[in-house]
């Protein structure tokens, strides 16, 4: 890989084979420099933070397991869910052989019970995955070393 430096000091690489006239035609006035300059603390603080948020959005949308079954986590579910259970709360009956289907098409029976159970049980692993985002972005927060900001993982 080779990288460059514009005047205005964006970086630039480009592969191996890619020759110096190519570079000079798409991008002149380019230096070359050795290796891309190491990220700020704040540059890294701040891509990290970004990469929590995806994978946070990523694991809210994986799917839960819960009263042995796998069940769909996506933003629609919990919605559905929360209008039921809210349902459920304010005193409205189930319509007869309600059931909640889990992602493998699996339709499992509820009673109302049953839905405020799943309802909370979903909150609970909601709080948990924002939980341990908050507590990954105070590590990212604390680190003081751009290494230390790159060694977090979800």
């Amino acid at each position: 890989m080779k990288y460059f430096k514009s005047t205005d000091g964006r970086i630039f690489a480009y592969e191996d084979d890619v020759t110096q006239a190519q570079i000079d035609k798409l991008n002149p006035g380019l230096t070359a420099i050795d290796a891309p300059p190491a990220p700020t603390l704040a540059d890294a603080k701040k891509s990290k933070n970004s990469e929590i948020n995806t994978d946070r959005a990523s694991a809210l949308v994986a799917g839960m397991t819960y009263d042995g079954h796998t069940w769909q986590t996506d933003p629609d579910t919990r919605a559905n869910l929360s209008g039921v259970v809210a349902g459920v709360a304010a005193g409205l009956p189930l319509p007869s052989g309600f059931s909640w289907r889990t992602s493998d098409n699996v339709d499992v029976p509820m009673d109302a019970d049953g839905v405020k159970a799943f309802g909370a049980a979903m909150l609970a692993w909601v709080n948990s995955i924002y939980q341990h985002s908050w507590d990954l972005k105070n590590t990212v927060e604390a680190a003081t070393t751009a290494d230390e900001v790159t060694a977090i993982v979800w």
